[in-house]
């Protein structure tokens, strides 16, 4: 008789075996709890997990039934002994194995060769129908997985549309901000545009063109202010490409080798005018320094007041190395050209230095203004080649630049006996100082030590409180 207890073990069984199934029926493993079954919906056998893929496995390929398995479910006959399987198919120990061998009458031999009991009863085997619904399967895996590669594809491409709503974000700032953005065009595209649209320009004539016609002239106004932009927008493009860099510095470079003597000429001419020690040398060792020129006072002050002329005294290998703020805090615009002419001649070389190792922020700040000097130079330079020489007759005399930049240049037209050449002040030279003189201190009287302060005595019989003056007028 079962009791509680049993009872309760059957049900907690039933909850993880289904049916009254307890071992595989191809293999005959024991079901335990953690193994898992599987039934077949047409036959209703209860196989375990390994002869079940393997059924499943055939099934999909479009496996033929042998003569040891069901030509239905393609699940191999159970054999007739528990003995013939291997140890890890049986689930049964080796004496367990030998005493079912030993018991006479145990079925032995081979397995059966034709269809189950269960599965004999559902007719011939669709092999066609099977293959059809593989192939179909098939087609399916591959729809799916050429799903699976275009979500991937798409998940690695996400980065880049964040970036793009990035890009434009910002393009919407500078935007508002009125700044314009290069559009993706090439050089010689940005070039035929700016081409196109100054001649459109010139044919409206101005933005502020008149019409009879109005609304023709608000057309031709309209059309005019964006070809301004079209136009900013192809300038910043072309500024923006590698082809206009490579453009302004082989012009740079061709510039450079056709005046070069002359910078060379106005270096040596500078130089001849200015000390050597002109950056350590006081005032009054300035002036006497400078006592044979007849302007030497206003020539002295403009070297103390100027300090971007003691560059051309500087040595090379200090300027190398000096920090961007001495340079930046030194102005260049009131140089004359003869005078940028020597600055650009004494820096080249350094300049050089400076845009091997531009990555640097320092050499990249000291490049930058190496660039302003000489951007102002070229600009300047061509117009006085433009403009002609000094002698040439002009019409406005006091604005002529020629004549300007020539009397600019008069003091270093006096000959001086200072070294042209690259002849700089050691770091230990000193300074030439005047002889010092003698300063005697001065004498000190003796004094008494300061007493407790007193209160005046009165002059000439005058009350010194109010008090004391009204006592007085009463009594008079």
């Amino acid at each position: 008789m079962a009791t509680d207890t049993d009872k309760s073990f059957a049900s907690f069984l039933a909850r993880f075996v289904h049916g009254n199934d307890r071992d595989c029926a191809t293999c005959h493993s024991p079901f335990a709890f953690h193994h898992k079954q599987h039934k077949c919906r047409e036959c209703a056998r209860v196989v375990c997990s390994n002869c079940h893929a393997l059924a499943k496995a055939k099934r999909k390929c479009g496996w033929l039934a042998h003569a040891e398995e069901c030509p239905r479910c393609l699940y191999a006959h159970p054999p007739r002994s528990p003995v013939e399987l291997p140890k890890a198919k049986r689930g049964l120990s080796h004496a367990t194995a030998r005493a079912l061998q030993s018991v006479p009458g145990t079925p032995s031999g081979s397995p059966a060769t034709g269809p189950c009991q269960l599965c004999r009863g559902a007719g011939p085997v669709d092999v066609d129908g099977a293959r059809q619904r593989a192939t179909q399967l098939e087609s399916q895996i591959a729809a799916l997985e050429l799903r699976v590669a275009e979500l991937q594809q798409v998940r690695a491409v996400a980065p880049v549309s964040d970036l793009e709503k990035e890009n434009r974000r910002l393009k919407r700032q500078l935007e508002q901000a009125g700044m314009q953005v290069a559009d993706d065009m090439s050089y010689a595209e940005a070039k035929a545009r700016m081409t196109a649209i100054s001649r459109r320009m010139a044919e409206i004539g101005s933005s502020d063109v008149t019409h009879p016609d109005k609304a023709t002239q608000a057309a031709l106004q309209g059309e005019y202010f964006t070809l301004e932009q079209e136009m900013e927008k192809c300038y910043v493009a072309m500024l923006a490409s590698e082809e206009y860099e490579l453009e302004v510095r082989a012009r740079e470079v061709a510039w450079h080798t056709q005046h070069n003597v002359a910078h060379a000429a106005a270096l040596a001419q500078v130089r001849r005018a200015i000390p050597v020690q002109v950056a350590s040398l006081p005032k009054a060792a300035l002036l006497r320094e400078l006592a044979g020129r007849p302007d030497g006072p206003a020539f002295a002050r403009r070297l103390k007041s100027v300090k971007a002329l003691h560059l051309v005294r500087a040595n090379p290998a200090t300027l190398l190395v000096v920090h961007p703020c001495e340079l930046v805090k030194l102005p260049f615009t009131k140089l004359c050209v003869l005078e940028r002419q020597a600055l650009y001649a004494a820096l080249a070389d350094v300049a050089a230095e400076w845009r091997k190792n531009d990555k640097n922020k320092h050499f990249a700040d000291k490049l930058k203004w190496f660039k302003g000097l000489r951007d102002g130079l070229m600009r300047d330079v061509a117009l006085l080649e433009r403009h002609g020489p000094p002698d040439h007759p002009c019409d406005v005399p006091a604005r002529c630049p020629a004549l300007v930049e020539s009397k600019a240049a008069e003091p270093y037209l006096t000959p001086g006996n200072f070294p042209s050449g690259a002849v700089f002040a050691s770091p230990g030279d000193a300074a030439p100082m005047p002889e010092a003189r003698h300063v005697a201190p001065p004498v000190s009287e003796d004094k008494a030590p300061p007493g407790p302060l007193r209160r005046p005595a009165p002059t000439s019989g005058v009350p010194m409180s109010l008090l004391a003056a009204l006592q007085a007028r009463k009594k008079d």
